[in-house]
């Protein structure tokens, strides 16, 4: 069985559109999956703002998508994600490791989300989504997916490259 879980607040989304994909998407796999979607969040604008604002405000949904997560992964179910922005990762990629600790995750994006708040200047929380759930800054939305073991960004910025 599959259960398909739609993020729908704002998790550091900059740009218009981004929960309204996540929607679309959920749309898409509702028809495919023939199952009705679980919605997380409260929809909300999309801001310019610094990851020490837009965390904080997001606290609700990653709380939230980190429950539907675990939820669904405990009972063996296939969850697909359709996520308005790679900061969802934050508490969703620790909650499939707690129950996976053997899964592999293959991140392919426009760049590597391997930030961390010393190294970011963007101040973009969606560039520092892999690191947190790696464990490599705190987010305080959990850790586990391990670096060291093939776990890797592959960003246009780093394609290519041995």
């Amino acid at each position: 069985m599959t259960e398909v879980i739609v993020s729908q607040g704002r998790i550091g989304d900059r740009g218009a559109g981004m929960i309204e994909g996540a929607a679309r998407t959920a749309r898409a796999l509702k028809q495919w999956y023939d199952v009705e979607p679980s919605y997380v969040g409260k929809s909300a604008g999309p801001a310019n703002d610094d990851w020490t604002v837009s965390l904080p405000a997001a606290e609700e949904t990653l709380s939230g998508l980190a429950q539907a997560v675990s939820a669904s992964v405990a009972t063996r179910r296939r969850t697909v994600l359709a996520a308005n922005t790679c900061s969802a990762s934050l508490a969703t990629l620790p909650a499939a490791f707690r129950a996976y600790p053997d899964c592999v995750v293959l991140w392919i994006d426009a760049h590597g989300d391997f930030h961390t708040p010393e190294t970011t200047r963007s101040g973009y929380l969606g560039g520092m989504a892999l690191a947190g759930a790696c464990g490599v800054w705190d987010s305080g939305h959990g850790a586990g997916v391990d670096p060291g073991r093939g776990c890797a960004g592959v960003g246009a910025d780093r394609l290519g490259r041995a």
